[in-house]
């Protein structure tokens, strides 16, 4: 099982222990607050932190008034709504990992690109009814995929996880998350969508789970993402906030955050955002124990010295694109990284921006956490 598949089916299972689905808003996007300098978009700055240079050590004391932000990726280098689209879709969101069914050897069966996984989990193998959970079909077929929705249905199912039929989708699909998306890139999205080859695979209705998973999970907006310690004005700020943004919408929150306690309405505990440790057992991914650890647990992201303290920019990139480790260690599943992963089609632009939001945002302790090197 490649890396970002193994990590939904891992959220999935974590995300049934824990009862933390209980409201839904309206769906807004991020904004620029009217009273900050923020630069363009299109200058992302990629040479003013310099690469090999640790900034871990810059202290939090952003202003409180500069957490919303309306910084999109790295439109710079992906000119186009329908070009924009396709790279969010395969390189930051991963959404085939998930939307496109595997051939026996594990890669992707791209004549039926985003066409939906059927039965893709069973929550409850033994009973026939209940639990079983399928991805839709993305592409624009007009009787099994998304032909007949409109452009809005499916902006409201991609941001506030409310399908067609006002129904709410499971929160494996991080919409709680993707809620973030800028206006520009959640057209963007739908336009790349249009352009896929209609492909007829019918999908099952998802069986009962009952509640919480009967009501939207709430999103978790960019107010509530830590805050890097660059401020407006300073060189690396757009860059930062592109990181900041890329964080939230590439997912890398939900596995590595901290389930949150039964009872609360989101599906992380906010107050460890990013700061790993969560446990990804190996049993679930079919990984072998040894070479494997039994237990998976997500890395720490925040500068802490339990974390990413020390580490260079760059070297964030090399995690990001080749799934190797500062020390060229590679990097356990589910993370969706290395040369087969999507996150080997970001670009350096933003994978150096992400590098630069995580190495200023402030360190948080979640104790020591066991690396897992894959073989």
């Amino acid at each position: 099982m490649r890396g970002s598949m193994a990590r939904l089916a891992a959220c999935l299972l974590t995300m049934v222990a824990v009862a933390a689905c209980s409201s839904s808003k309206t769906t807004t996007t991020p904004t620029k607050d009217a009273g900050t300098d923020t630069p363009a978009a299109d200058t992302v700055l990629t040479d003013v932190v310099k690469p090999d240079v640790p900034v871990a050590d810059v202290p939090p004391d952003i202003a409180p008034d500069l957490a919303v932000t309306d910084v999109p990726g790295d439109v710079s280098a992906v000119q186009g709504p329908v070009a924009r689209g396709s790279y969010l879709v395969k390189f930051v969101m991963a959404c085939g990992d998930c939307h496109t069914p595997r051939m026996p050897d594990g890669s992707p069966d791209m004549t039926k690109q985003l066409a939906g996984v059927p039965a893709m989990f069973d929550l409850a193998p033994t009973d026939p009814s209940v639990g079983a959970i399928g991805t839709p079909n993305l592409t624009p077929d007009k009787t099994t995929g998304l032909g007949n929705w409109t452009d809005d249905q499916i902006k409201t199912a991609l941001t506030t996880g409310m399908d067609d039929k006002g129904k709410p989708l499971f929160p494996i699909m991080p919409y709680w998350l993707y809620h973030n998306l800028t206006a520009d890139d959640a057209n963007a999205i739908v336009a790349y969508l249009r352009t896929l080859p209609a492909v007829a695979n019918a999908i099952p209705e998802r069986q009962p789970l009952g509640f919480p998973f009967t009501v939207a999970a709430q999103p978790l907006g960019m107010d509530q993402m830590p805050l890097s310690s660059v401020k407006a004005g300073e060189p690396a700020f757009a860059q930062s906030q592109n990181g900041r943004y890329l964080v939230a919408v590439a997912g890398c929150v939900d596995c590595h955050t901290a389930p949150s306690a039964a009872g609360v309405p989101l599906p992380v505990d906010v107050t460890r955002i990013l700061a790993g440790n969560r446990d990804f057992p190996a049993s679930e991914f079919g990984l072998p124990t040894p070479p494997f650890p039994v237990h998976i647990f997500s890395a720490n992201l925040t500068p802490h010295a339990n974390g990413i303290a020390g580490w260079t920019t760059t070297q964030i990139q090399t995690a990001l694109q080749k799934g190797l480790d500062k020390d060229g260690n590679k990097l356990c599943p589910p993370m969706p990284a290395g040369p087969k992963g999507p996150f080997a089609g970001m670009t350096d632009t933003d994978a150096l921006a992400i590098g630069t939001y995580l190495l200023t945002i402030p360190p948080v302790d979640t104790g020591k956490i066991d690396p897992c090197k894959a073989p």
